[in-house]
């Protein structure tokens, strides 16, 4: 990062949602999965949400919206059975007032669905009052027999003309069919938003009920944003605040209730230096005459990329860097076939113990692909005993080379509390320096802030599974908001979860391939197997050994070498990504445009012989560069030298290598060091209940 960090994030109205879980009894977090079970793994084995999910049907606002009283939910106690909501058509999602059961009142509403890729779901929308403040929307919830269940929330802002403000999620992991849970978030809303769509969906097989959904709003005086930043350790900090709410009194600015900070107004905008501060949550009080609001200011240690991630942004995998190919929910008995069938990373649930990750990873042999180690969390808040069992996992497999990384907690901004996740990922990171940490988000709005604490980010692009485009596109947008040296990656549907799509074996090349090109150096997929679902019984499975082949190709060409910023690739539509290797270009074309097209790559310098890697057709050579004809859908990986015909740069065996020009060493790919991995696991530095 650089010296000064001004921050300021992407989505002018975008805003954080904090949620907390109040039980009748405590929910486990922890589950035993490494020994095959995966019904309790991330909650049943739920897909993520993804940012670009939509419900089931387009919703129109009724008319009446605006003549509510706003946050007034219509019948949010399903007493007058679904009068207020819409549900969804079909057989295999049902949703129905049922007065068997209820947490207050005679009746709720039972949502159930007898396939993984339909969901059940009820939908409103709801009148705010059009002004700055805080929307706090709340249910209960409670799983029906048969295992768990899952609730996520989706919340639309809308503004008056039914335009999308933003996007927030609350989610719900219920296990004890006899114990209702509260869900309750809180989130900062600005004037624009003027109604809020709640969808309430289960996800997966399975069922729940659902009573007393509550939206409540209220106008705030003083509201800031963005709600949480970020700044490094030891540096100073640049803040630039936007007032979505602010009265006529001067402002007066304060780190941790005790240190003033000057802050410069400028209409609707305030900008502050903060000074350096020292690693852990701080607290930027905004005070305007008898009214205050607060931000969360966390300090990251200046030096934090993990020994296994390489300066150029690749997962080093067996001491190896480069393209990597993942498979979420898999277990101990799985490995070897996943290993077989080409994937570099699977990801595991962590047992419940903090020393059955050793015991049951100590036989495997050294050929089985490394695993990803999933912490799935229920609550709202990190349970101490929790995060103590998380971090004693950790420090006991810190040298554990068997291990690819730590998957702490999905989505934090939708599973966690900041305060919590945000603290657990600075206390795994001072645990072990030598394992990446990993987080899965649901968008980009918030990598800026998340993609602080993590060294791999992926991103969900399950609900884009069928626009190659736009899952490229949205990891463009991703990759600029991440150092250079930290890993990204896409998540992507393998038939399973909300987006329910799975691609056929020619679409799964385009969307692992259009990831890639979009700046992606992981490509996952979800999922192996779950309750109701095995990957490896659907048409898909045989497809993904010759799809991790390809990628595999690709990755031993170009990994360690930077991208070349001397191609263009024409027409529009063609996606592309491009690595030098010397005076040697690796040119990576994706077709998605749905029509035959004929691409052309050029250089600043003439192209000459020119190879295929993957592809059939061959690259002719042109006065202007390559040629290289495309079918719908199809994916090259052509090779081509800078310089005429027949000529090369590179000196010849016994000849001294000429000195480089300012042009060659700018496009030489850098050495990648060996990494040193510790023989024995570190010292434990911090205590299972430390906090910084």
């Amino acid at each position: 990062m650089r010296p000064v960090l001004v921050v300021m994030l992407l989505f002018a109205m975008a805003a954080w949602a904090g949620w907390s879980v109040a039980e009748e009894g405590a929910a486990q977090a922890i589950t035993e999965g490494l020994d095959g079970s995966v019904a309790e793994q991330a909650g049943g084995g739920e897909a993520p949400p993804s940012a670009e999910e939509a419900p089931t049907q387009p919703m129109a606002p009724p008319p009446e919206v605006s003549e509510r009283v706003p946050g007034e939910v219509v019948n949010g106690g399903f007493e007058k059975g679904l009068e207020g909501w819409q549900t969804p058509p079909g057989a295999q999602a049902t949703v129905e007032a049922d007065p068997a059961a209820a947490k207050s009142g005679k009746a709720s509403a039972r949502l159930s669905a007898r396939r993984a890729d339909v969901a059940a779901w009820l939908a409103q929308d709801i009148p705010l009052a059009g002004a700055a403040g805080r929307v706090e929307v709340s249910y209960w919830a409670r799983p029906t027999l048969g295992g768990p269940a899952r609730i996520v929330a989706r919340l639309d802002f809308l503004d008056a003309a039914g335009g999308k403000v933003m996007t927030r999620y609350l989610q719900h992991v219920g296990r004890d069919s006899k114990k209702w849970q509260q869900v309750k978030g809180v989130i900062e809303v600005s004037a624009q938003a003027r109604s809020l769509r709640l969808t309430l969906r289960l996800v997966g097989v399975g069922g729940a009920w659902v009573d007393d959904v509550a939206v409540k709003f209220s106008a705030e005086a003083l509201v800031v944003w963005p709600r949480r930043m970020v700044c490094v350790e030891g540096q100073p900090c640049a803040v630039e605040l936007v007032f979505w709410a602010k009265p006529e009194a001067p402002l007066l600015a304060k780190v941790d209730d005790q240190t003033e900070i000057e802050a410069s107004v400028h209409g609707e905008m305030a900008r502050l230096a903060l000074p350096a501060l020292p690693v852990g949550r701080h607290v930027l009080s905004i005070a305007a005459g008898e009214v205050r609001d607060e931000v969360e200011v966390w300090c990251v240690p200046a030096s934090r990329r993990a020994r296994m991630v390489s300066e150029t942004g690749l997962w080093l995998l067996k001491q190896k860097p480069g393209l990597a190919s993942l498979i979420h929910h898999a277990s101990v008995p799985d490995l070897a076939e996943v290993t077989a069938h080409g994937f570099s990373v699977a990801e595991v649930l962590a047992p419940e113990s903090p020393d059955g990750l050793t015991r049951l990873l100590r036989p495997l042999a050294r050929e089985t692909v490394p695993v990803l180690v999933a912490f799935p969390a229920v609550g709202g808040d990190v349970d101490e005993n929790w995060r103590g069992k998380v971090l004693q996992t950790i420090r006991a497999n810190a040298a554990e080379q068997r291990i690819a990384g730590w998957l702490l907690a999905s989505e934090p901004d939708v599973q966690l509390q900041a305060a919590s996740s945000a603290q657990l990922y600075l206390d795994a990171k001072k645990a072990d320096g030598l394992h990446p940490l990993v987080v899965v988000l649901a968008g980009t709005e918030e990598i800026g802030f998340w993609g602080a604490f993590a060294d791999v980010v992926l991103v969900n692009c399950c609900g884009l599974g069928q626009d190659p485009a736009r899952i490229a596109s949205l990891l463009k947008q991703a990759r600029g908001g991440l150092e250079s040296w930290q890993v990204l990656g896409a998540m992507l549907p393998a038939g399973w979860g909300p987006a329910g799509f799975q691609p056929d074996a020619m679409r799964a090349r385009l969307l692992a391939f259009s990831a890639v090109a979009g700046g992606a150096s992981v490509v996952s997929w979800y999922a192996l197997r779950a309750t109701g679902w095995d990957l490896r019984a659907s048409p898909l499975w045989p497809s993904l050994r010759d799809l991790s082949r390809d990628l595999a190709k690709l990755s031993d060409a170009v990994a360690g070498h930077p991208e070349a910023k001397d191609v263009r690739v024409a027409p529009e539509g063609v996606l592309w990504r491009a690595w030098a290797d010397g005076d040697t270009r690796i040119v990576l074309l994706v077709n998605a445009t749905g029509a035959a097209v004929t691409a052309s790559v050029m250089a600043d310098l003439p192209l000459a012989d020119a190879t295929s890697l993957v592809y059939e057709a061959k690259p002719a050579v042109t006065p202007e560069g390559l040629s290289v004809a495309l079918e719908p859908g199809a994916i090259a990986i052509v090779r081509a030298r800078l310089g005429p015909a027949g000529m090369s740069t590179k000196p010849e065996p016994g000849q001294d290598k000429p000195e480089a020009q300012p042009d060659e060493a700018e496009t030489r790919a850098p050495s990648v060091p060996e990494p040193v991995f510790p023989a024995v696991p570190p010292e434990p530095q911090v205590s299972p209940t430390d906090t910084q």
